[in-house]
């Protein structure tokens, strides 16, 4: 037998149903209004079965009237005009409302697009071991499905394939993925989704208004992934609840008016609480956390070297940060507006702190600069709570940055700072020192022993309020307009 023509089955009584092997064409209305079908299966086979070959009936029927059927072992592939045709939810009183198991054999390649869609009782699928994409809307709108057991092999999760599955709480993403197609798993309820090495792009809106979403998970690896550039729809917008985030590898995306992490309505930026930087990551692109309002804690991975400029911008929650031996540079407006940032660890090698870095972060009062600092740019700490500020003891200068135009040295829009103590040579340009036009009330200042020269004018204006100086052993020269202020003194 090859083949089944229409209504070939129609009103038989059987509860079970197998499809043999040498079938290959199945006409529409096969097996219509078989009311006691429960079971259906279609044989294993290397060459593909085709359903609904006459096209006849808009939407297809092949199994219209089946309304108890609740089982189905798919064999080979199926193939169909999905213009026309629906095997599973065509026509009238379709088993999309019975149907609850879904089994596919080892000789399955493809699950077809829109094969299940709109199953609103199927509730397991199992997939077979050799399937490697699953089509466009294959799974759409299946609101009960709850455990998919995927392929190790399969490649391929095209456009909306698992849509609208609310009761989807987790999948098992094989390593070998290398595609997830826009909107894939928008809107289910997914609480944890892992993304595999081998994806190397993230479409826009991939898991869109997973509103359960709790915990992402970035899988090591050695190559970067590319989110998508999409100004109006990032990859996670509308998520609502996701709450942490593992980055096992770099990230990259075009700079250019998109944010992934805040691009949107109702962005993750909004709910993210925790971020964990693995080892294998080496840099933190652009603004990548800018506005997660509600970031407290971070992780940093012992390979990470960048962490681009306004990465950490506007993160207002987050209350400390140590960083990895690797990193030499905090680029600018890195942790702008970090108003609760009270703890910060610089890395040992730490060569320049730029502009903004840590601006209007009102609870930083004490910091440790390490001796290997050679540039802190203009306003690297304005209008921060700094009161003690620690440059360590260390050979060579540290260039003092300050703002030509307004003739503002790097203290200006520091208020608060009592305590400074000097390890290393500073230096200036302009004649315009770090304590010009600052209003730093401070009492304190230690030169320690590594210090040879103090620059005239270093601290014209900044030690007006002084009562305690102490001069280091190593100092040769004491430039003028220094300490001239100090009636405190």
């Amino acid at each position: 037998m090859t083949a089944i023509g229409e209504y070939a089955l129609a009103d038989c009584l059987t509860n079970q149903l197998t499809i043999p092997a040498s079938v290959v064409d199945v006409y529409d209305n096969a097996f219509c209004n078989m009311c006691y079908l429960r079971k259906i299966t279609f044989a294993d086979d290397d060459d593909p079965l085709f359903l609904g070959i006459t096209n006849e009936t808009p939407e297809g029927g092949i199994f219209s009237g089946c309304t108890t059927l609740m089982e189905i072992y798919i064999g080979r592939d199926l193939t169909y005009n999905t213009k026309s045709f629906l095997p599973l939810s065509g026509g009238d009183f379709s088993p999309a409302t019975s149907l609850m198991r879904a089994t596919f054999g080892d000789k399955v390649k493809t699950i077809p697009a829109l094969l299940f869609a709109n199953c609103t009782k199927l509730q397991d699928v199992t997939i077979g071991s050799h399937v490697t994409t699953i089509e466009e809307e294959a799974f759409l709108n299946c609101t009960s499905l709850q455990n998919v057991k995927t392929a190790t092999g399969l490649v391929a999760i095209k456009e909306r394939a698992f849509a609208s599955c609310r009761q989807l709480r987790s999948i098992s993403l094989p390593m070998s993925l290398k595609e997830i197609g826009k909107h894939a798993f928008s809107d289910s309820g997914l609480e944890t989704f892992s993304i595999p090495t081998a994806i190397q792009t993230l479409g826009s809106g991939v898991l869109a208004d997973m509103k359960k979403l709790k915990t992402l998970t970035i899988v090591d690896g050695d190559y970067p992934l590319t989110i998508a550039n999409d100004a109006l729809e990032g990859p996670f917008n509308g998520d609502t609840s996701l709450s942490e985030i593992y980055i096992g590898r770099n990230i990259t995306y075009d700079e250019n008016g998109f944010l992934p992490l805040s691009a949107g309505v109702n962005p993750p930026s909004e709910t993210l609480t925790k971020v964990t930087i693995g080892d294998d990551v080496t840099s933190i692109p652009y603004a990548l956390f800018r506005d997660c309002v509600n970031l407290t804690t971070v992780t940093f991975g012992t390979s990470l070297k960048d962490i681009g400029e306004s990465a950490f911008e506007n993160c207002e929650s987050l209350g400390s940060i140590n960083f990895p031996l690797p990193v030499h540079v905090i680029q600018p407006n890195t942790f702008k507006n970090c108003y609760n940032l009270k703890s910060v660890q610089l890395p040992r090698a730490i060569e320049e702190l730029s502009d903004w870095a840590f601006t209007n972060c009102y609870q930083l009062v004490t910091l440790v600069i390490p001796r290997t600092i050679r540039n802190i740019s203009c306003y690297a700490f304005a209008g921060s709570g700094l009161k003690r500020l620690t440059i360590a003891d260390g050979q060579g200068s540290c260039l003092m940055g300050n703002d030509p135009g307004t003739e503002s040295g790097m203290f200006c829009y520091v208020s608060n700072l009592e305590y400074f103590y000097m390890g290393k040579n500073l230096t200036f340009t302009n004649g315009i020192s770090p304590f010009l036009a600052s209003e730093c009330p401070i009492r304190q200042i230690l030169v320690g022993p590594e210090v040879t020269r103090i620059e005239p004018g270093m601290f014209c204006g900044g030690a007006d309020n002084a009562q305690n100086i102490s001069l280091g052993s190593g100092l040769q020269s004491i430039g003028k307009n220094n300490f001239s202020g100090c009636k405190l003194l």
